[in-house]
C-alpha cells in the first residue's frame, strides 16, 4: 500500500505540474520541485504497482526509450520556429513539432544513439579520449547558448539605438502617439518591427526612485518634482507602485507648466480607508500606518491646487466589511480617504489604472520576430475587467473631483496590444514601462490641465 500511495502522489504531482507551471512561472526555480519530487516518488515507489504495468505497455515503454532524444529534438524547434515564422506558435505548429520530434527521436534513437552507445569501440575508448569528446560536445552546446545570448543582445542594442535616435528627431506615431483607440490612428511603417525597450530589458524600464518611495514600510517619503521654487501650482500625487511609474512624466509636466508636484508612493498601498489584502499582518499594519500619514500630509497642505490619486486595479484588493461587496468597499474606502484628506477644500483628480495585460506578456513579446502582430494582445473586455472604482468614487465624492481615463491610448475598441507604436507597453504583468508612460505625457498633461481648469472655476 505504501508503494502505491507514494507512486500515486508522484504521478499526481507530475500531472499537477502540467497545469500550475505556465509561461509566466519563474523556471527553473522552486516550481521545479513539483515535477522533480513527483518523478522521484514515482521512480522510488512505482515498482510492483499498477504504474509499473502501465510503464510496461509498448507505447509507454517506447516513449520512455526515446524520451531523451525527444527532449533534444523538440527544444530547438520550439525556440527557432517562432523566429522563422515571425510569430508565436499556434496549435498547428505545436502539433507539427510534436509529430516531427517523435519521428526524429525514434529514428535517431534506434539508428544512431543506441548503436553508438552499445558499440564495442565506444566501450573501448580510453578515459582521455572520452574527456576530449566531452569537452568538444560542451563547446558545441556553449556555442549554441552564446548564439542565443547574442541574438538577445542584438535585440537590446537595436532597441537602445532606436531610442537614442528619438532624442535627435521626431518620430511620428511613436508609442501612445499611435492613438490606436481614436477614429484617426497614426501609423508609421518604420515602427512595424520596432520594440523599445527590448523585451529582455523591459523589466528594468522603471521610473521609480527611492526618494519618492516607501517600499513596504510605513515611512512616508515625499519627493518634489517639476519646478520646486517659484511654481504657479502645486499638486500632490499619492498612490501605489502604479503612481510611481509616472515619476518622469510628473517631472516633465511640472517643469513645462511651472508646477510643483509632490509624489509619495507605497508598494501595494494607496489612498483608501479600507483595509487592503497583504501577505502578512505586518504589511497590513505598515500600509494602514502609511495611509494615515498620507492623509495627514494632505491635511497639512490644504493650499495645494489638487490631489492626484491612482492605484492598481489588480493588486492588493480591499477587504470588504460585513455586508459589503468588494466593489462597495473599494469606492467607500476611496471617498472616505479623500474627504478626510481634503476636508472638501482640495479638488481630487483620479487617474484610471492602466489595462491589465496577459500574465506572460513579456515572455510572449520576447518570442516575436519580425513585424509585431496580435499574438500577445489582451481583449479589451478582459484587460479592463478588474474593478478599479475611480469613476464611481468621483461620482460619489462630496467634494470636487474628476477622472482622467487614458484607456483609449492603450486599447482599440476590441483589444489592448502589448506593443504600441514601436513601444513595449508593459514591463511585467501589471506595470507600464517608463518609456510608454513618457509617450503618454502630452495626453496626460492636456487632460490634467483641462480637469484642473474645470475644477477651479
Amino acid at each position: 500500500m505504501t508503494r502505491l500511495v507514494g507512486a500515486a502522489v508522484g504521478a499526481g504531482a507530475l500531472v499537477t505540474a502540467l497545469w500550475v507551471i505556465t509561461p509566466s512561472t519563474p523556471f527553473p526555480g522552486t516550481a521545479a520541485l513539483l515535477p522533480v519530487l513527483g518523478a522521484t516518488l514515482l521512480v522510488t515507489f512505482g515498482a510492483r504497482t499498477v504504474f509499473e504495468s502501465l510503464g510496461a505497455l509498448r507505447p509507454v515503454a517506447f516513449t520512455g526509450r526515446i524520451s531523451y532524444a525527444l527532449y533534444l529534438w523538440h527544444w530547438p524547434a520550439v525556440v527557432v520556429l517562432p523566429l522563422v515564422l515571425g510569430h508565436a506558435l499556434g496549435l498547428r505548429s505545436k502539433l507539427a513539432i510534436l509529430v516531427g520530434a517523435l519521428v526524429l527521436a525514434s529514428l535517431t534513437t534506434v539508428f544512431v544513439e543506441e548503436p553508438l552507445r552499445f558499440s564495442g569501440w565506444v566501450r573501448a575508448l580510453r578515459p582521455r579520449r572520452v574527456a576530449v569528446l566531452g569537452v568538444v560536445c560542451s563547446l558545441v552546446v556553449a556555442g549554441l547558448g552564446v548564439g542565443t545570448l547574442t541574438a538577445v543582445h542584438v535585440q537590446e542594442v537595436r532597441a537602445a539605438t532606436f531610442a537614442e535616435d528619438l532624442t535627435t528627431g521626431h518620430v511620428p506615431c511613436f508609442g501612445a502617439a499611435a492613438r490606436i483607440g481614436s477614429d484617426d490612428p497614426c501609423t508609421d511603417a518604420r515602427l512595424a518591427d520596432v520594440r523599445v525597450p527590448a523585451p529582455a530589458a523591459a523589466r528594468h524600464d522603471d521610473a521609480n526612485r527611492d526618494a519618492c518611495w516607501s517600499g513596504s514600510t510605513d515611512d512616508f517619503n515625499v519627493c518634489a518634482l517639476g519646478k520646486t521654487t517659484g511654481y504657479s501650482k502645486r499638486l500632490i500625487a499619492i498612490g501605489d507602485s502604479h503612481n510611481n511609474v509616472w515619476l518622469d512624466v510628473y517631472d516633465r509636466i511640472g517643469k513645462q507648466n511651472g508646477w510643483r508636484i509632490d509624489v509619495a508612493g507605497h508598494g501595494g498601498c494607496y489612498l483608501t480607508t479600507a483595509v487592503q489584502s497583504a501577505p502578512d499582518a505586518q504589511q497590513v499594519a505598515a500600509c494602514t500606518s502609511w495611509k494615515r500619514k498620507a492623509i495627514a500630509y494632505v491635511q497639512q497642505h490644504q493650499d495645494v491646487d489638487a490631489l492626484l490619486v491612482t492605484h492598481s486595479a489588480g493588486l492588493r484588493p480591499v477587504v470588504p466589511a460585513a455586508g459589503q461587496t468588494t466593489e462597495q468597499a473599494t469606492v467607500t474606502g476611496m471617498t472616505e480617504a479623500w474627504e478626510a484628506a481634503t476636508a472638501g477644500r482640495v479638488p481630487v483628480i483620479a487617474l484610471r489604472d492602466n489595462p491589465v495585460p496577459r500574465a506572460d506578456v513579456i515572455t510572449c513579446v520576447s518570442e516575436m520576430n519580425g513585424p509585431t502582430d496580435a499574438a500577445c494582445d489582451q481583449p479589451r473586455q478582459i484587460a479592463t475587467s478588474p474593478f478599479e472604482g475611480s469613476a464611481e468614487a468621483v461620482a460619489a465624492f462630496r467634494g470636487r473631483a474628476a477622472e482622467i481615463d487614458l484607456t483609449d491610448y492603450y486599447c482599440t475598441a476590441v483589444t489592448c496590444p502589448p506593443v504600441i507604436g514601436g513601444v513595449v507597453v508593459y514591463r511585467d504583468g501589471s506595470h507600464v514601462t517608463a518609456t510608454f508612460a513618457q509617450t503618454l505625457e502630452p495626453y496626460f498633461d492636456r487632460a490634467l490641465r483641462a480637469k484642473l481648469s474645470a475644477l477651479q472655476r
